[in-house]
């Protein structure tokens, strides 16, 4: 079974995005039959910093096989130069990324 890590961010500590979120990311995983593993939360943390604990700890779970599942390209990161620098690293694990 695939083994999927989600990641989650707000920027201003919206507990109730981060819960819709959280239930987007359950429900993609059970669609496509993933076992989800954890999700790890940035909040309170800007898309444009790049000092992000709970996506480095993400990233540094993810396998060769494994998935990072996020919401929408902007929970990553908002500059374009950043997010594909981003999607190189995860590919270079031999992971990929999907968006619920």
């Amino acid at each position: 079974m695939i083994q999927a890590i989600g990641y989650i961010r707000s920027a201003t500590r919206n507990a109730s995005a981060l819960k819709r979120q959280r239930n987007a990311i359950r429900a993609h995983c059970r669609l496509n039959g993933w076992s989800l593993v954890h999700i790890y939360a940035d909040d309170g943390v800007s898309g444009i910093t790049l000092n992000r604990p709970g996506l480095d700890t993400a990233l540094s779970g993810l396998r060769a096989g494994s998935v990072l599942v996020i919401t929408a390209s902007g929970r990553l990161f908002r500059r374009v130069d950043a997010f594909a620098a981003l999607k190189t690293r995860i590919a270079v694990t031999g992971a990929r990324l999907s968006c619920a």
